[in-house]
């Protein structure tokens, strides 16, 4: 199979081209039509990268023998055609291998036809302005910090970029700063196929070892690497750069960012987010950070002042209970209360009562959550009565066991004791 043409390395705008169709068999295994064609605007999966996507309208209908019938080998603007109505097949994936490119589609098309491609030109360009930003912020990291891009994807909603070294949060501060000073500049790409010999002299970025052609892409005072992918014509295309967040990985760094409408769609959500915040704490929007943490204190002590209260309360309860010497079991239910002065209560009832001691927080309708506990006896076999009786759940030791189960409380009582 001939070599295709690949035009999206000539102009990574071009969104249409007229082509002929080489082979178009149906793919088994994924279920939908291989077409290869003798050239090609999709860019195929790669480099990091997601293939377009898109479709390819049927042209044969034009009698190609009329010597008065000329078509671009590029665009078709000049032609004032409408593709409503044409024959045409969506475009799922785009693969490579070696040189042929295999578009999968929903459709067959005739072999020998001339069709009309056309990508996706939102997701073709937002991907561009991703990667085009990547190798902004590696040739940065690498010049600055000496340090390497060891993994890089280009997701449908973010991108991350590895690298082998560690960067504090002062230095993505400013990486960031410098990464958005080369979109202001407004810098072109440079795409080139360097000869053997000037790729040997120069210094570039690569990822793994190349042979045959080379695709190099220069971002002046920035970056040169090998990349097989389309790109922006110039840096002030891709808008802004954002790194939305920073983790250790594999004893390096790894970077979440969002590039053009991508970071504008993130800051628009966040402004609203800020919007609602401040309006919820009467708080003027650059302040609202500080007022969390304000209210974030005020929270903390009012659950310290409810569970002394609670505390209290239970305390209350506790000396209602019977005398140790009238009764082995004894079990107390409330609507509230914070789960360590449960654990504490019962640990003090088995120091006290022979029997079962269990406490019950919340209803019989929606159920309660318990700990029960006892001294001398196997807290396993009163789970097993409450797992019979009522399909509870929990577990624990022979000691305490802790769980839920739905029923009113003369129910549980009864299910505890005669079991």
């Amino acid at each position: 199979m001939q070599a295709t043409l690949k035009l999206y390395d000539r102009d990574s705008h071009l969104t249409t081209c007229q082509a002929t169709v080489l082979s178009c068999e149906y793919d088994a295994s994924k279920e939908c039509f291989a077409i290869i064609l003798d050239r090609t605007v999709f860019f195929p999966e790669g480099g990091g990268q997601f293939a377009d996507t898109g479709y390819i309208s049927d042209m044969s209908f034009f009698d190609m023998q009329s010597p008065d019938m000329q078509f671009s080998d590029v665009h078709t603007s000049d032609m004032q055609i409408s593709d409503a109505g044409l024959s045409g097949v969506q475009i799922s994936d785009v693969q490579i291998a070696g040189d042929v490119i295999t578009h999968y589609a929903d459709g067959p098309l005739a072999v020998g036809a001339l069709v009309t491609c056309h990508i996706n030109w939102d997701r073709r360009f937002d991907f561009m302005q991703q990667h085009s930003a990547e190798h902004i912020l590696s040739g940065l990291v690498h010049r600055t910090y000496g340090y390497n891009n060891v993994g890089f994807h280009l997701g449908l909603t973010e991108t991350t970029l590895d690298f082998d070294g560690p960067l504090t949060a002062e230095q993505l501060t400013q990486l960031e700063i410098q990464a958005n000073e080369a979109v202001y500049r407004n810098i072109a790409f440079d795409i080139s196929f360097p000869d053997p010999e000037a790729l040997a002299a120069l210094d570039y970025r690569s990822k793994k070892e190349l042979a045959g052609e080379v695709r190099i892409v220069t971002l002046p005072g920035y970056d040169v690497c090998a990349c097989c992918a389309p790109h922006v014509y110039c840096s002030g295309e891709i808008g802004t750069i954002k790194i939305i967040s920073a983790m250790s990985h594999r004893g390096g760094m790894r970077l979440t960012v969002l590039c053009g409408k991508r970071a504008l769609t993130d800051y628009q959500a966040k402004q609203i987010s800020v919007e609602q915040i401040s309006a919820l704490l009467s708080a003027k929007q650059p302040e609202v950070a500080a007022a969390v943490a304000k209210a974030k204190e005020d929270q903390q002590a009012l659950i310290y002042r409810i569970n002394d209260l609670q505390k209290k309360v239970l305390e209350a309860e506790l000396k209602s209970l019977p005398a140790p010497d009238t009764t082995e079991d004894v079990f107390l239910f409330q609507k509230d209360l914070d789960t360590k002065a449960i654990r504490d209560a019962v640990n003090d009832l088995c120091t006290r009562y022979t029997g079962y001691c269990g406490i019950f927080v919340g209803a019989s309708e929606t159920g309660y959550s318990f700990v029960l506990g006892s001294s001398s006896k196997d807290c396993r076999e009163a789970a097993a009565a409450l797992r019979k009786a009522f399909g509870a759940k929990g577990g624990g030791s022979a000691k305490m066991i802790q769980g839920s189960v739905t029923a009113d409380e003369d129910a549980i009582q009864s299910a505890l004791l005669q079991r």
